[in-house]
């Protein structure tokens, strides 16, 4: 996922999450907005969580990528966060539709969809 590799060298470099949200275009190809930073170590807000105004016109917001600094966390990032699961569901019941991905400050992503997925899956590999 080229996405979740730039999110981890902005991550990295900063010392910020970075996200951005990712939607489908009316041709089937799914895009991501532009990365965004709150310059925080410890949250991001991907996008417009209920305009969608990132989103291309014609386009369907289907989730977020985000990337933990690891910065203030009791986990040190490496799992997501409960705020991170609550957008997700916040997210599906606003848009229908809503898969989070995560990377962690390993290099791992984690995937949660919570209409599909009881809890957050590993994916496999890094990114390195």
């Amino acid at each position: 996922m080229n996405a979740a590799a730039g999110i981890s060298g902005a991550v990295q470099s900063t010392g910020w999450e970075w996200g951005a949200a990712l939607y489908k275009n009316s041709d089937g190809m799914v895009g991501i907005t532009p990365l965004r930073t709150d310059h925080d170590s410890g949250s991001v807000g991907v996008s417009d969580y209920y305009t969608g105004k990132d989103i291309p016109a014609g386009a369907t917001r289907i989730g977020d990528v985000h990337g933990h600094t690891g910065i203030n966390s009791p986990d040190k990032g490496m799992h997501m966060s409960p705020g991170d699961l609550g957008n997700a569901g916040t997210m599906l019941n606003v848009h229908g539709t809503q898969t989070t991905y995560m990377v962690n400050p390993a290099g791992q992503v984690w995937k949660f969809n919570p209409a599909r997925d009881a809890k957050p899956v590993l994916l496999p590999g890094r990114i390195q």
